[in-house]
């Protein structure tokens, strides 16, 4: 069963909600594992950068749970519904996109 991270408020965090713009599923296998970024419809250009460089520092350095231990080191990051920053400008219909 994958550990699973919600980005709430610009930062990844432990929660049960069902309101985030972001989630992160850490799938560890021994040492190592993969990591698994999926976007909200929602979510705007600016916070999924954030969300997408967090993601990538949790694959490098890992993620310190509420329990003490710390996981996603050294995981593989899949990012699976990264829109282009063309496509997600024509989707917020930005004033210069032409």
């Amino acid at each position: 069963m994958p550990t699973v991270l919600k980005f709430i408020d610009g930062e990844f965090k432990e929660s049960d909600t069902k309101d985030y713009d972001a989630k992160l599923e850490l799938f560890p296998d021994g040492n190592s594992g993969f990591a698994k970024l999926t976007f909200a419809d929602h979510i705007g250009l600016i916070a999924r950068r954030t969300a997408t460089r967090q993601a990538h520092s949790i694959c490098a350095t890992g993620f310190l749970l509420k329990n003490g231990t710390r996981i996603g080191r050294g995981f593989e990051l899949q990012i699976v519904n990264d829109l282009g920053v063309d496509e997600q400008l024509k989707k917020e219909g930005h004033k210069y996109n032409r």
